[in-house]
């Protein structure tokens, strides 16, 4: 391992949902490039915003553009001793759930990471010890804060609450530095733990933190589908999961089924790259992390049209056009429970189950008084449940016509981007890789268009972005349906 594989590779670690990847920690750079030209790249201060951030396209780019030779890096100021949490879940679903609350409440952790049952199971033999809650546990999470003192303990004191809120069966924080590393101990053994079981293919991929529980969930299928161990293990704070098959390298059939699963593996992922098109527009199959030319135009019928059709369907309207039907059901039946109108005539008299009193003239029986007081209540109820079905007529409405114009406004933006300056960003960069072949420009103005061409897809994908935002307000409307 090396600090110029590290930016090669930009490799990330146990930290990295608080201090990030290689990338965040890199300034600037000395690169050979392929005709021996030395470029160097980056600022020496903390800020430097103008002209292209070459430094960027270089980390990660693991060798294709220049070897790095010389890299200036930003220093962080030691952290404090870390206070440490374990969590055991009984489903990786309720794990997963906790990862997403922890996110979701800002917090933000020096470490988070996750073991299936797989990964504790071995970790757990081959330490000689139980690290979950029994032989239940489907998955853990381990977490770690360095901001120090009564501050960590705080931190974690709320991450707990989380994990116990979202179905933990086992929470265990400890501020000794020395606990913390025999728990994290059990993270990092997993996969000398899964060697005492044979060979080993690992991968290294990312996904969305709420669908964690999703891939682990996949590859327990795999698992099971193949007769063969997988166990997983990432970094729950980014994303970035370990799975992890084993077999027997000395058996043909084994590894026929490792590959298959592999095979499965991708036919998971594949799937997972259809949903992500589907969401944000891809460009092509080799860069899904550009943007391009995926039709996510909707048809939608004339917003006259839409108007009725949401109206009709929305279900805040059904249960205030409901509640209206319900309050003059009400007032009819008050109406049908007839009454005979009283006398005024100052006697003691008697009619069909009404006891009446004596009274003074035009003064109704009390009776009687009640009940027309019955009938305009709920004849107000009627009222109050139309002005509040109008109420809601008129907000969906407006809501409509909104997402309805954002909808076309992102749509024509997608579509100006996609015909015209993409386009042009990429014929630009071919023209320059041709020139640049022959010799006739150097590879800085090859990189220039290449980073023009990255700037016009951020564009791009921003515009899809707020095109299927506009999407899906439609769709929760019901105009799509």
């Amino acid at each position: 391992c090396s600090i110029g594989g590290n930016v090669a590779t930009n490799a990330g670690g146990l930290c990295c949902v608080k201090y990030g990847v290689t990338t965040d920690s890199v300034l600037g750079l000395e690169v050979v490039l392929a005709d021996g030209e030395v470029l160097r790249t980056g600022r020496r201060t903390v800020k430097g915003v103008a002209g292209y951030d070459l430094t960027k396209l270089f980390v990660g780019s693991e060798g294709t553009l220049g070897v790095i030779t010389q890299a200036t890096l930003a220093l962080k100021p030691l952290p404090q001793a870390p206070a440490t949490l374990v969590a055991s879940f009984n489903s990786t679903q309720a794990a997963g759930q906790a990862v997403t609350a922890i996110v979701r409440e800002g917090l933000v952790p020096s470490l988070l990471e996750i073991m299936d049952q797989s990964s504790i199971r071995a970790a757990e033999e081959y330490l000689n010890t139980e690290i979950g809650h029994g032989r239940d546990c489907a998955a853990l999470l381990l977490c770690q804060s360095d901001t120090g003192g009564e501050a960590a303990r705080r931190e974690l004191a709320v991450i707990e609450g989380i994990c116990e809120s979202n179905g933990a069966g086992m929470t265990y924080l400890t501020d000794d530095l020395a606990e913390g590393r025999m728990l994290l101990q059990a993270r990092r053994v997993v996969l000398l733990a899964l060697e005492c079981y044979g060979a080993w293919i690992t991968d290294d991929v990312c996904v969305p933190r709420t669908r964690i529980a999703d891939l682990i969930a996949g590859c327990e299928r795999i698992s099971a589908e193949s007769g063969l161990r997988i166990a997983v293990v990432g970094h729950a704070g980014d994303g970035n999961m370990h799975p992890t098959i084993v077999y027997q390298s000395d058996s043909a059939a084994q590894l026929a089924r490792a590959q298959a699963a592999v095979r499965s593996a991708d036919v998971e992922l594949a799937k997972a790259r259809a949903l992500l098109k589907a969401v944000i527009g891809s460009s092509s199959d080799d860069t899904l992390d550009a943007v391009g030319n995926l039709d996510e135009t909707v048809q939608f019928a004339p917003l006259h049209d839409l108007r009725q059709q949401v109206l009709d369907s929305h279900p805040a309207l059904a249960e205030s056009s409901a509640l209206t039907a319900r309050s003059k059901a009400i007032v009819s039946q008050e109406k049908a429970r007839r009454i005979p109108e009283p006398t005024v005539s100052g006697e003691y008299e008697r009619q069909p189950d009404i006891t009446l009193y004596r009274f003074g003239v035009n003064v109704p029986l009390p009776l009687w008084d009640r009940r027309k007081g019955q009938i305009a209540e709920a004849q107000a109820e009627v009222s109050r449940s139309e002005a509040l079905e109008r109420q809601r007529r008129l907000g969906i409405m407006a809501a409509l016509e909104r997402a309805y114009d954002q909808y076309q406004i992102n749509n024509e933006q997608v579509r100006a981007l996609e015909a015209g300056s993409l386009r042009e960003a990429e014929a630009a960069v071919e023209a320059a890789r041709s020139a640049y072949k022959f010799g006739e420009r150097g590879i800085v103005e090859v990189l220039d268009a290449q980073r023009v061409l990255q700037g016009v897809r951020s564009d791009l994908l921003d515009a899809q972005y707020a095109r299927r935002s506009a999407l899906i307000d439609l769709e929760e409307l019901g105009a799509t349906h």
